[in-house]
């Protein structure tokens, strides 16, 4: 059994990561692998690299450690006692980062987890599940690392290519018309988006999911990745439906001009 428990999630934008509780001097493991890039007291140091996008005041993530995952993936390991890493330190999987604390804004002994993806905070629950984090940072597993693979097998050039024909951000509105787009650079790419979009160890997974994120904080309610890919497919429906009217249309004049000038085709 993990050293860690649940205690709370993700909840936009009042709290940018998840809880799990432990006793004070467990230690912390790592969900993902990277480069360390920062670790250290932000009650000493309030401007951290990732600080201005961090929701709470200067010093509240306590005794901290940043792990850069590569192609925009940060991991975040708040509350600690001390560190057991140092800048520029490449760590692995399971890899201990730190010890559990009360450091900073913290009413118990906790790690607060989260995760940024292209600098944005994210819910880490759209890439790994609870059970895996818990085991995970708790020693006792390995979280699957996050990213191109699974039997999907996306890999980052298709999703850079994919993601470069939209043309869109992914706070971006998904209109009809870039839903056709979505869809028809998806086939282009050889991506299959109703089984990619839906699988968080893809990156177009992961690109779907930061849709419905973004899409689910301007609205105020929660939209799921299977809404924004049957937006998607539901988008290209319904822009192709005008042109197969217009097709039927055109195959009714053509049917009508045949019967009226073909002779014998019409009664005097």
């Amino acid at each position: 059994m993990s050293a860690f428990s649940w205690v709370r999630g993700f909840t936009y934008p009042t709290h940018l990561g998840i809880d799990l509780s432990a006793s004070t001097g467990t230690p912390i493991h790592a969900v993902a692998s990277g480069r360390v890039i920062y670790a250290g007291d932000t009650r000493r140091d309030p401007s951290p690299p990732w600080w201005s996008s961090w929701q709470g005041a200067a010093g509240a993530a306590g005794i901290a450690v940043a792990v850069d995952g590569g192609e925009g993936r940060t991991t975040y390991y708040l509350h600690q006692q001390r560190v057991a890493v140092t800048v520029g330190q490449s760590v692995d999987r399971g890899s201990i980062v730190g010890y559990v604390d009360t450091t900073g804004d913290a009413t118990g002994p906790h790690v607060h987890f989260a995760l940024t993806l292209g600098g944005r905070f994210v819910d880490p629950l759209t890439v790994w599940s609870r059970q895996e984090l818990i085991d995970t940072i708790g020693g006792k597993g390995s979280a699957p690392a996050p990213g191109p693979g699974g039997s999907i097998g996306i890999t980052k050039p298709q999703f850079d290519a994919w993601y470069a024909c939209i043309g869109a951000q992914p706070w971006d509105t998904i209109t009809p018309a870039l839903a056709v787009k979505m869809s028809s650079c998806a086939a282009a790419g050889g991506i299959d988006l109703a089984t990619a979009g839906l699988d968080p160890s893809t990156y177009v997974g992961r690109a779907v999911r930061d849709f419905a994120l973004a899409m689910s904080q301007s609205t105020g309610r929660y939209i799921g990745p299977e809404t924004v890919v049957n937006a998607v497919l539901s988008g290209l429906a319904g822009a192709l439906t005008p042109i197969l009217w217009l097709f039927a249309i055109l195959v009714l004049i053509v049917l009508g001009l045949y019967v009226t000038l073909t002779p014998g085709g019409s009664s005097a």
